[in-house]
C-alpha cells in the first residue's frame, strides 16, 4: 500500500562535488491517503530511504522515513547539485539550473541574492 500517488514527478538526486548526497521526490498529488496533501497540489517528499520497484516499472514506488510515494505517468530523474536544496525546500517546480543560473549571473553583476548572515 501507498501512502501518496504522485503524477508529473521529478526523482532528484542530489550532488555534493562527485558524491550522491541524497534522493528526494516532488510532483503533482493525484491522491494522499494521509490528508496531508489536496489532489492537484505541489508537494516535495522527505529524503528518499529506498526505491521498492525496479526503474522502468510503470509505476514506481520510493519509501521515505514515514511514507511511501508512488510515482505514476511521465516523470524524470535529474541530477542537482546540493547548492539547489533551498530552493527545493521553498517548494520551487524543479529542475533548478535556471534558477541557479540566474542567481549566478545576478552575484557575478555585484548582488546579495540570498544573504544569510546576521546582520
Amino acid at each position: 500500500m501507498v501512502d501518496t500517488i504522485i503524477k508529473d514527478w521529478f526523482l532528484i538526486i542530489w550532488h555534493y562535488k562527485d558524491r550522491v548526497i541524497g534522493k528526494s521526490l516532488y510532483g503533482t498529488v493525484v491522491q494522499d491517503t494521509k490528508d496531508r496533501f489536496p489532489s492537484g497540489a505541489e508537494c516535495k517528499s522527505s529524503a528518499i530511504e529506498a526505491e521498492i520497484t525496479a526503474p522502468g516499472a510503470d509505476s514506481r514506488v520510493f519509501q521515505t522515513q514515514n511514507s511511501r510515494w508512488e510515482c505514476v505517468g511521465d516523470g524524470r530523474e535529474i541530477h542537482e547539485p546540493h547548492t539547489a536544496i533551498p530552493f527545493f525546500n521553498q517548494g520551487v517546480r524543479p529542475p533548478y539550473i535556471d534558477v541557479l543560473e540566474s542567481v549566478a549571473a545576478l552575484e557575478a553583476e555585484g548582488y546579495t541574492v540570498v544573504d544569510s548572515e546576521p546582520k
